[in-house]
């Protein structure tokens, strides 16, 4: 939408939107009026519309964020954490609804819904008809599946840090095969969603836990 915008936000971390979109905002605004408007409008709407939000918000702060000096990060992040005030709420949830309508969550660029989890919320959520249908035991094992999902996606992260750790350490083509292979077999073991719930998370653990000590053997074998 911005490409300005963009490439200036894009040298700072997004942190600075967790506390406003987590709470709904309800820590920024003040008047109760206030807020039981802008619940009424969240909790009508997707889960992801607080997100969308957040989004409006900044594109109307352009200007005001262009001018902070490149080297000044820290007051970049400070001034993106804190709302403007006062907040126009009815001027922002029309321009929110407009943007989520013109660019819906699956139309974003660099694959930007694919990559969230299918167990989120925010995508079993996003249809209203399925929504309907889900029960207070369907949320838990969603739930559950995404926590399980997370800690894969982080072990398999340490792993895949950990195979790049010993390519740089051995140049050689024999060492740097087996790094790959093994690098190859972390992928393989999170490519599945389901994986934590076919395995448990205990063997999930020992699955590592294998492949890493099989690579070292290797290694320390042929070195």
């Amino acid at each position: 939408m911005d490409p300005v915008l963009c490439k200036r936000l894009s040298q700072t971390q997004p942190f600075f939107a967790l506390a406003a979109t987590l709470t709904l905002y309800a820590h920024d605004i003040q008047e109760y009026g206030d807020i039981a408007r802008l619940f009424d409008f969240i909790l009508a709407r997707e889960a992801v519309i607080p997100v969308y939000l957040f989004a409006v918000i900044i594109l109307g702060r352009k200007d005001e964020l262009l001018k902070i000096p490149l080297e000044e990060p820290e007051m970049l992040h400070f001034t993106l954490s804190k709302l403007p005030q006062p907040l126009n709420l009815e001027a922002l949830i029309l321009q929110t609804t407009t943007l989520y309508a013109r660019h819906p969550p699956h139309t974003l660029p660099h694959r930007a819904w694919k990559r969230i989890s299918p167990y989120s919320v925010l995508k079993t959520t996003y249809k209203r008809t399925e929504l309907a249908k889900q029960t207070l035991e369907d949320g838990e094992r969603l739930f559950a599946r995404q926590a399980a999902q997370m800690r894969r996606d982080e072990l398999r992260q340490k792993f895949i840090k950990e195979v790049r750790t010993r390519a740089r350490m051995y140049r050689r083509p024999v060492f740097f095969t087996i790094t790959i292979a093994v690098g190859f077999l972390a992928l393989w073991l999170g490519k599945d969603t389901d994986i934590a719930f076919v395995y448990g998370d205990g063997k999930l653990n020992a699955l590592f836990n294998g492949a890493r000590k099989i690579s070292g053997s290797l290694l320390g074998y042929l070195r």
